[in-house]
């Protein structure tokens, strides 16, 4: 892919699930280097897991954010996405998909990612001292007082443009 430069500078240290080889390696040891560092102070955990987070991500969210960030994308996206897709479900039954990235879309990861950026850009403002993402799944360590603002967010769904239900 052309922009695959491009990609990989935009996700450098917001998501190691897209343009960062070995993403997932970073991830858990860098997690496992910094619960060491501070395993004698009163710093805490949060572990985050999207449920069903690719299916549920509305896609004029990162319609949106291809064409701000990545206009040379943008046509192809909305080619693909723009309107609704029709599964087939047991050979017989036809179903509408109006919302998450296609399954088997190579650019899925990407377009989940992308859709996640807002989250994360607002955690990271929070400075906690340990924030890594590998796609839908997220490891912070902060203080709890902190922690309990990044629940906050989630919990009231501060983040409608990311499109969860």
């Amino acid at each position: 892919m052309g922009a695959r430069k491009e990609i990989s500078g935009y996700f450098k240290g917001r998501n190691f699930g897209v343009g960062c080889p070995g993403g997932v390696e970073v991830v858990a040891h860098s997690l496992r280097d910094t619960l060491r560092k501070y395993s004698s102070s009163d710093l805490a955990l949060l572990k985050i897991d999207f449920s069903n987070a690719f299916n549920r991500v509305d896609r004029q969210v990162f319609m949106r954010a291809t064409a701000q960030h990545f206009p040379g994308l943008a046509n192809w996206t909305n080619w693909c996405y723009s309107q609704k897709s029709v599964l087939l479900y047991d050979h017989s039954e036809l179903i509408e998909s109006s919302c998450g990235a296609q399954q088997g879309d190579p650019l899925g990861p990407f377009y989940f990612c992308l859709a996640l950026a807002p989250l994360v850009e607002e955690i990271q403002a929070l400075r906690p001292q340990y924030q890594k993402w590998y796609m839908d799944d997220g490891g912070i360590v902060a203080s709890v007082p902190v922690l309990l603002k990044v629940w906050q967010l989630l919990k009231e769904k501060k983040f409608p443009r990311l499109g969860f239900t």
